[in-house]
């Protein structure tokens, strides 16, 4: 049978009911020479009407005395719809209403979460009272969701060959370190007379017994990742022939068990976790020649610290704090930080999280920059300035690291005439600062120096202080983040809970973002967006060019957040207590799942906002002062 037709095929449906030409519903035609299906006719003249206004050209044609029976029927449309009809019987099974015989389920409702037919939209799944897509536009949505998760489920599977690669070289240099030591008893057997050489075979065989289990766990190891890897990648392989092949009905009943299939596989029951030390038992030969003695066996020293699992941080504290302004008394703005690890002359004082010891190290006071009345937010350029939001002293302080030390550079000249307090601060690429000031986001050069304002309805461009003439009034602009690659700013408004993506001038490219939050404070990475509202407990992740919610993270009292793209986390600022009480934290939760990782930082009295630096290094304004935290160096 051809798979193609003469005429389009939105002309073998009818342009009422939307159903192709086949069973009852013949094409009659009107006198403008479009055609109905003769049940759509006949519900119309049910009503008491005898006359049709055309849906496509609104030509009114009268129903003649005789019925809707009487009228021509279009045999060539019927022809090609029953013929269309057969081929899409054969490509989708029945794909039919269990309710209304014969009618296609072309719908799908929200509410109910099923497919219905068009009767259906019109009994009982109306659309006042339901929430009604069509079948491609929910498919579509599905698709964005079965990609999300099937790009998840990729760069597991590239972990996961990534760990199976380090798991070889580690058995490699494991086995290398192992026949040095080997070589070493044989040097010191071959040197003793021949009555110590059944010794010199029982201390090889010890030294085997004592690394057979590291070296047999590796095995495992391995193989249970190879395992992995070939279940991930023919999850991978089906999912992705079902997304693309599968018409829409037999792809809409597969969706759930698919999307179950690929994201069950994302969570490893038994991760995989490499110890990265290759230290073996070694032989130390015995130095007294009076007995035969070949020496003996001894353990490598390794540190307590439990090992990251799957290359993710534990739950213990991942940074400890290397640089703290005082808190008590004079708080600086500058940041006395000495980033050379090597000297560090500030004094330990030891603090325990989770049963692990944590090394605190404090700053003496510099009283020459002031202090912070509430550091409320912070970021750092690609250049290393840092900008810190004083948002009750209303000033925007800018640091620059010289001598090891950050020191204010310039203060950026906020506009006098805006009497609004700072609230979000942001660099772009070539260095300018973002302020957003509850009217909207100021724009400043390197220098400090004003350049311009846009807000979230309309671009308002101003190079001088003196005019001050707005298109629209916008109120709620609270919070601002660029991507990495600078071309997008994102903008929260809290006033109308929306975020509207503008350009590097300000232009709104993208359709405004209704979020279900107020997004206080806001962060991105260029794919994905995360927004908190501190009175709601919420933290929402949101897919940039979609806008489709991934999920909602239940944080008590998130504040600011930044993006781990080292782990693929999220780190966000908490402060769960109206009490000043010094125990709130830094926490870490997956970006792809939301899950709780553990906890980043301790001991922190406020903390408002977090950044990164570029040596890894987390920066946090903790209200009153700013701390710089470094995961701690050991031994493993």
């Amino acid at each position: 049978m051809a798979a193609s037709f003469p005429v389009q095929p939105e002309d073998l449906r009818c342009p009422m009911c939307l159903q192709l030409y086949v069973h009852s519903r013949y094409p009659k035609d009107l006198d403008c020479r479009h055609a109905c299906c003769q049940d759509c006719l006949l519900r119309i003249i049910s009503g008491g009407s005898m006359s049709v206004s055309c849906p496509e050209c609104r030509h009114v044609t009268n129903i003649p005395r005789a019925g809707v029976e009487s009228m021509d029927t279009n045999m060539t449309l019927r022809g090609f719809a029953e013929e269309r009809y057969e081929l899409e019987l054969q490509k989708t099974g029945s794909g039919m209403c269990s309710y209304h015989e014969k009618e296609e389920l072309r719908f799908f409702c929200e509410t109910c979460d099923t497919l219905i037919c068009p009767l259906c939209l019109i009994d009982k799944h109306r659309r006042n009272e339901h929430d009604v897509k069509s079948v491609s536009d929910k498919r579509k949505e599905c698709k964005i969701q079965m990609k999300h998760a099937i790009y998840e489920a990729e760069l597991e599977a590239e972990t996961c060959a990534k760990t199976e690669t380090e798991l070889l070289k580690v058995k490699l240099q494991l086995d290398t370190a192992i026949r040095l030591q080997e070589s070493r008893i044989d040097s010191r057997v071959e040197s003793i007379v021949a009555e110590i050489r059944k010794k010199g075979q029982d201390l090889k065989h010890e030294l085997r017994r004592l690394e057979k289990p590291r070296f047999e766990r590796i095995l495992k190891e391995r193989a249970h990742l190879s395992e992995r890897l070939k279940i991930l990648k023919s999850a991978l392989t089906s999912a992705k022939s079902k997304v693309d092949t599968a018409l829409d009905f037999e792809y809409m009943t597969q969706h759930e068990q698919l999307l179950s299939s690929v994201t069950t596989l994302l969570n490893d029951p038994n991760p995989v976790r490499i110890t990265r030390n290759t230290s073996v038992v070694t032989f130390e030969p015995a130095v007294s020649e009076a007995a035969i003695v070949l020496g003996k066996l001894e353990k490598p020293k390794v540190s307590p610290k439990k090992p990251r699992k799957g290359g993710r941080p534990v739950a213990s504290p991942r940074f400890s704090l290397l640089r703290r302004s005082n808190s008590t008394g004079s708080v600086p703005y500058g940041l006395n930080v000495a980033l050379n690890r090597r000297n560090r002359s500030s004094t330990l004082t030891e603090f325990k999280s989770g049963g692990l010891a944590r090394r605190c190290r404090t700053l003496e006071s510099v009283a020459e920059f002031g202090r912070f009345q509430s550091a409320t937010s912070i970021d750092i350029s690609s250049s290393g300035l840092v900008a810190v939001t004083d948002q009750n002293a209303k000033q925007v302080p800018i640091y620059a690291l010289e001598d090891e030390q950050y020191k204010v550079k310039f203060r950026v000249q906020l506009l006098a005439d805006n009497k609004h307090k700072p609230q979000m601060v942001a660099f772009t690429q070539d260095n300018k600062i973002l302020v957003a000031r509850w009217t909207g986001v100021e724009v400043y050069s390197s220098t400090g120096e004003y350049d311009m304002s846009f807000n979230t309805r309309q671009i308002q461009k101003r190079r001088f202080r003196s005019s001050r003439a707005v298109d629209e009034i916008d109120h709620g602009v609270v919070s601002v983040a660029v991507t990495p690659n600078g071309k997008r700013i994102l903008v929260g408004n809290v006033e109308r809970s929306t975020i509207t993506v503008h350009d590097a001038t300000g232009t709104i490219i993208m359709k405004s973002l209704q979020v279900n939050i107020k997004p206080w404070d806001l962060a991105t990475n260029g794919r994905h967006i995360v927004f908190s509202q501190w009175s709601a407990n919420s933290v929402s992740v949101h897919d940039l060019e979609s806008g489709l919610l991934l999920h909602s993270i239940l944080v008590r009292g998130p504040r600011g957040m930044c993006f781990d793209e080292e782990t693929g986390s999220i780190m966000i600022s908490k402060d769960n207590s109206q009490v000043y009480s010094g125990n709130r934290t830094i926490d870490q939760y997956c970006s792809s799942t939301g899950q709780w990782i553990g906890q980043a930082a301790v001991s922190m009295q406020g903390p408002h906002d977090v950044c990164f630096a570029s040596d890894g290094t987390l920066l946090v304004a903790d209200y009153k002062s700013v701390k710089i935290c470094s995961e701690p160096e050991t031994y493993v």
